[in-house]
């Protein structure tokens, strides 16, 4: 939670870790001299933080939540690091915390290969699901210019339910524009005015710069010049 300080003020923090914790996160803290400790680690997999939301109670949009966050992820600079069980959409091993009483192991479910192999090969389990949904992320993501670990990256202002950014290749010849909604409502967008026609590289659909783009809960566009 390091990176969080002097970014995220007292009552958010409060509100995000309210939100983990019934996500059934737990916390690790460091002590500050003379002011007490603070949350230095949350003890959790990705599949549980984003399951809910004080919005999404329910968790009706837990799956895209989930891989919204992992499309902004590897849309940034850098070479994106993904823990082993976020590929399956691991859930907290539980069992694990509770004989051992070290909050790291809810995050690290230690798989039997045959076990994984079974359910890959079942296209109805949950593993299949986000196996096939991640690994194609990363085929995608790996063909593209602009997605080099220097390439540029440029933020744009579509306002506080979206989150935007255009990525320049090195050599100048392609430029993704990366749109989040991060919202559980469907987003319409003006693209005309930042001219970003071009292929969404996530559905090979061409989005029309005369027509408003049209956003799902959740959903992420990578539009390719």
């Amino acid at each position: 939670m390091r990176p969080i300080e002097g970014i995220l003020d007292n009552n958010t923090k409060k509100k995000f870790f309210q939100r983990l914790k019934k996500n059934g996160g737990e916390f690790s803290f460091r002590k500050i001299l003379g002011k007490g400790k603070n949350v230095y680690e949350a003890n959790i997999t990705l599949f549980n933080a984003f399951k809910k939301s004080n919005i999404d109670k329910n968790g009706k949009f837990g799956f895209q939540r989930y891989f919204a966050a992992h499309t902004i992820m590897m849309s940034f600079e850098g070479v994106p690091a993904i823990y082993f069980n976020s590929i399956f959409g691991n859930s907290n091993d539980n069992s694990k915390y509770i004989i051992s009483g070290n909050k790291r192991d809810l995050n690290r479910y230690r798989w039997n290969s045959l076990k994984l192999e079974n359910h890959l090969k079942d296209k109805k389990s949950k593993q299949n699901k986000y196996y096939v949904n991640m690994i194609n992320l990363l085929k995608i993501r790996n063909k593209q210019k602009a997605f080099h670990p220097n390439a540029r990256r440029i933020t744009l202002d579509f306002g506080s339910r979206v989150f935007a950014f255009k990525r320049i290749s090195l050599d100048r010849k392609q430029t993704i524009t990366c749109i989040t909604n991060m919202t559980s409502n469907v987003q319409l967008l003006n693209v005309n005015s930042k001219a970003m026609g071009g292929k969404n590289l996530l559905n090979e659909k061409i989005v029309d710069i005369n027509k408003k783009l049209q956003l799902q809960p959740f959903q992420t566009v990578w539009i390719s010049n």
